[in-house]
């Protein structure tokens, strides 16, 4: 994976936020998806996204470097002010993408939390706020293309001796169509002459 910082740049007013990942390519698609449903941690980012629409912003990735270097960088461009569009003026203010907490403050939030419980009016507004809505890949029809990467980028990567009998015992019991069967078959034989 490749990480560093990178920017969100607003090309029609130079405006910016600016963060760090362990993997560019994640993040980003973790900013659109978030920005896309409209629930940007980051109102300032969001109300712009609305604002300008999506072809109005880029992801630029403007360094490639370690994790704590990454953090030196980052605050040095908070401290600059250009960043309009973040809210927090730290670089190490929140657990970013791909960062591990202490364990010691991971036990604090859980103490802390421990035997808290929601009211009925707190469950009905977020029963309210999820009512409709839907997740922006269900259901989406991939291209032959996308298809095609998925299967390269997953072709050759190992699973795990439990996952492989995690998928084996859900498979336990179901029965298989002859016309799937059939297609199987013919997927196997494809595979096998290099198709």
């Amino acid at each position: 994976m490749i990480g560093g910082v990178y920017q969100i740049r607003n090309v029609q007013t130079g405006d910016r936020y600016v963060g760090r990942a362990i993997s560019f390519a994640r993040r980003c698609q973790e900013h659109r998806t978030l920005l896309r449903g409209g629930r940007h941690t980051s109102i300032y980012l969001q109300n712009a996204w609305n604002k300008y629409g999506e072809q109005a912003f880029v992801f630029e990735p403007l360094l490639l470097c370690l994790p704590d270097e990454a953090i030196r960088i980052e605050q040095k461009l908070l401290d600059r002010g250009t960043a309009r569009y973040n809210l927090s003026r730290s670089a190490v203010s929140q657990v970013r993408a791909g960062e591990k907490r202490d364990p010691e403050i991971v036990k604090k939030i859980a103490t802390a939390n421990r035997g808290k419980r929601r009211t009925p009016e707190q469950c009905a507004r977020m029963s309210a706020a999820l009512t409709g809505r839907v997740s922006p890949r269900k259901g989406a029809i991939l291209s032959a293309e996308t298809r095609e990467k998925i299967r390269v980028a997953l072709a050759g990567r190992p699973i795990p001796a439990e996952t492989r009998a995690k998928m084996s015992a859900s498979r336990m019991g179901h029965a298989v169509s002859e016309a799937t069967r059939q297609k199987l078959r013919e997927a196997m034989l494809r595979r096998n002459q290099g198709l």
